[in-house]
């Protein structure tokens, strides 16, 4: 129910919609320990807890960082993938402040850390992007397309995968500056998102179609296996849209594999 309710206030009615922030979960490191609600529908953000080398070193005191100064997942960050196949993580944003607490634990403050610290970190961040877009261009964006700059523009760590990070470190200043080119060139076709759909991965009769393809068992990869993958084109507030532009939409694809 929440995430019908979710997906209707992102994507429907006549204005931009919502752009729902969660937090991941802190149940990782395993794979497939992402949480309720950050997993389960693609109407929300779900965030990662991410170390910086600035935090490592001022917050937590790291005697001694390698040569890179790498930063790193928390280790008990959730990650993805959903078990539906959806990614569960979306984008990573630091995970760690120190941060006034109630007077009952008789502290003023506490060094809080995991992504209920990173995911007020991202709502934050993207509220001031959404702001500065507002006041740079026109138009208002569809929370569709400003997702996918937000993803789209995240920095991706060398020794992070998905799983860990999603799409990588939540960059607003280019999630800006891509916005704002793209509004020069700007066509509703640019709001267009894709549902995808894989009814034969459902969890069982009636359950809705897994967003993806997950093989995790060991017999699931042992042989060669046929899916078949639905991709719906949705558009902003799609039952508004009309007939004629939905059959006149069209876009050529090719999917190719990085698998050796």
């Amino acid at each position: 129910a929440f995430a019908k309710k979710a997906a209707k206030l992102a994507f429907e009615g006549d204005a931009r919609g919502v752009l729902f922030i969660s937090s991941a979960g802190n149940n990782g490191p395993g794979l497939s320990t992402v949480g309720a609600p950050g997993g389960t529908t693609n109407a929300l953000l779900s965030i990662a807890a991410y170390v910086t080398p600035e935090m490592r070193r001022d917050l937590y005191v790291t005697r001694k960082l390698d040569e890179k100064k790498k930063g790193i997942a928390y280790s008990f960050s959730s990650r993805g993938p959903a078990t539906d196949g959806g990614a569960g993580v979306c984008v990573a944003a630091p995970g760690g402040a120190i941060a006034s607490v109630p007077r009952y634990v008789l502290q003023p403050k506490r060094l809080m850390h995991g992504t209920s610290m990173s995911a007020p970190n991202a709502a934050g961040s993207i509220a001031c992007l959404i702001s500065a877009v507002d006041s740079a261009i026109d138009k208002k964006i569809p929370v569709t397309t400003l997702r996918r700059y937000i993803e789209a523009t995240a920095v991706n760590p060398e020794d992070l995968s998905a799983t860990d990070v999603g799409s990588g470190i939540l960059a607003i200043n280019e999630a800006y500056e891509a916005i704002c080119k793209a509004a020069e060139i700007y066509t509703e076709d640019l709001d267009v998102r894709y549902e995808i759909r894989v009814p034969e991965r459902a969890a069982g009769s009636g359950a809705p179609s897994a967003r993806g393809i997950y093989l995790r068992e060991p017999y699931e990869t042992c042989a060669k296996t046929d899916i078949s993958v639905h991709v719906v084109p949705r558009f902003h507030d799609d039952n508004n849209v009309s007939a004629e532009r939905k059959a006149n939409f069209a876009r050529n694809v090719r999917l190719t594999t990085d698998a050796p």
